[in-house]
């Protein structure tokens, strides 16, 4: 059932907005990451035997929390290139 929802909601998202990579990417930045990387890291600590702050739980927040970062990152990146109007981040040289 959710994966008919997440059809239906991709689908008319994408007939209502012509370009849609930019809107799929955010949408993939922020959904993604947290069923990828914040979900099971909540499960994980929250059924540890340990608390959070122990290095077991600490290796899996450190981690997950790095990549949960990265993807925030990328949402952002995608914002700043439609407000800009760019294809692609600047280079330095």
């Amino acid at each position: 059932m959710f994966t008919t929802i997440w059809i239906a909601i991709t689908c008319f998202v994408s007939i209502i907005f012509p370009y849609i990579k930019q809107v799929l990417s955010i949408l993939g930045g922020l959904i993604a990451v947290q069923l990828s990387y914040t979900l099971p890291t909540y499960v994980k600590v929250t059924l540890s035997k340990d608390s959070w702050y122990q290095w077991d739980n600490l290796k899996a927040i450190l981690f997950f929390g790095t990549l949960f970062i990265l993807g925030m990152l990328s949402v952002v990146v995608t914002v700043i290139e439609i407000v800009t109007g760019e294809n692609e981040m600047p280079r330095w040289k």
